[in-house]
């Protein structure tokens, strides 16, 4: 009983986190903690959360337009180009989430398909559940986006109350001032009024849980097959321990098991490879353009060097805790290999055959992908790492040698 309460479907598992991440507008799915097999569970254009998720799309992509305007107005500056990608990319990623939503059923019909053999005998989960691995990922993950928040929040407030005070700006209205310094192309079109401010921080706080919720999503996703090959290898090792089990009906029905495995894989990679591509992309773009900003000199007081490097820490972390889950697929995927070149040769039969020869076709490129450009395995990401070295180490040549003043910034 114990063991089926533990073995819930994914689909069962996800529901309740991501029911928390409707509210920022991601995923509009009705009765999202239905099971698949209910038909309750299904994406309606005319819906609440539907509605609202668009209403964010079209506020979103209208200023991501204005920020792309203000881009090609000023010219091509680090300074700049890091708060355009932050619009441009985080649309492009709420889009693609909504977009996943319209075929959320259908993906959650065949990764329960693939998965049902996995709920019940011989297969187990040993330690937590599968609900509580995604939830815990979930909230620490949601914890550090809404702390990364509050942190700008607490450091804009602060950077632009000296600003008022000091630089002599073209208006000393607190807020004012403060729409000319982190939205100016909003500002540039539309006259300030204090009763726009909500929507402003609506828009732009789903902006920064968009940001990082493509991370979360495919994080969660990762640990949902991770799981499944972690039962493989748990039943896998216990047969090859057990001599008077070894018959070759065993090893064809892990044969087949493997295979339901590797299309689950493969089906999910099709489906949010765009995800792991942008995901990865803009992640590793913005750590090169933080880095490059922590080597500058600068006159910022405690506040922001503060909000600095709890964002650099969170995204350093965010960036390798989605690559390192995600190529833990591929490691559990090749895990296998190791007990079978164990197994003595006068043991070997035609299906052990094969399964060996599936495992040592599929392993190596079982896992998430970016559109087929890469597989994010291990090596990949210590390529992803020297990458970024190298990177720094040609844009320090780039580095002013005077400080940044607050006043510079005064738009």
């Amino acid at each position: 009983m114990k063991t089926e309460t533990k073995n819930k479907s994914f689909q069962k598992s996800i529901g309740p986190v991501l029911t928390f991440g409707q509210v920022f507008a991601m995923l509009p799915v009705d009765n999202i903690t239905s099971d698949v097999n209910e038909d309750k569970l299904q994406f309606r254009w005319i819906s609440f959360k539907t509605i609202y998720a668009i209403i964010f799309l079209v506020l979103g992509s209208i200023e991501s337009c204005l920020a792309s305007r203000r881009i090609f107005v000023i010219g091509f500056s680090i300074i700049y180009v890091e708060t355009f990608l932050f619009y441009v990319i985080s649309m492009a990623k709420s889009f693609m989430i909504f977009r996943l939503a319209t075929k959320w059923k259908e993906i959650m019909r065949r990764w329960s398909e693939n998965e049902k053999v996995f709920l019940s005998a011989p297969y187990e989960i040993k330690g937590w559940s599968l609900r509580t691995k995604l939830t815990v990922v979930f909230c620490i993950m949601v914890f550090g986006v809404f702390s990364e928040h509050l942190f700008f929040l607490a450091y804009a407030i602060n950077n632009n109350y000296l600003q008022v005070t000091y630089c002599n700006p073209k208006s000393n209205i607190f807020w004012d001032n403060f729409l000319s310094r982190y939205r100016p192309h909003i500002r540039h079109f539309i006259k300030y009024s204090p009763y726009q401010l909500p929507l402003y921080e609506w828009v732009n706080l789903l902006q920064a849980f968009a940001f990082s919720y493509t991370d979360i999503f495919i994080m969660l996703m990762a640990i949902g097959i991770t799981t499944r090959f972690n039962q493989y290898i748990q039943l896998f090792r216990k047969i090859i321990s057990n001599d008077k089990i070894r018959r070759e009906i065993i090893w064809r029905n892990l044969r087949i098991d493997y295979i339901h495995l590797v299309e689950l894989t493969k089906f999910i990679d099709k489906h949010i490879s765009g995800l792991v591509l942008i995901s990865t992309g803009h992640n590793m773009l913005t750590m090169i353009l933080k880095f490059y900003s922590a080597f500058k000199p600068s006159n910022v007081d405690i506040l922001n060097a503060v909000y600095f490097w709890f964002f650099l820490t969170f995204l350093t972390c965010r960036t390798l805790s989605v690559l390192l889950l995600s190529a833990s697929i591929n490691e559990a995927a090749k895990k296998p290999m190791e007990y079978i070149r164990n197994i003595p040769n006068k043991e070997w039969n035609v299906e052990l055959k094969r399964l060996f020869d599936i495992i040592l076709m599929e392993s190596p490129t079982i896992g998430f992908s970016g559109k087929q450009l890469f597989f994010v395995t291990r090596g990949m990401i210590l390529t992803m790492i020297g990458t970024i070295i190298t990177f720094e180490i040609i844009l320090l040549d780039e580095i002013p040698s005077s400080k940044e003043n607050l006043c510079d910034f005064i738009d």
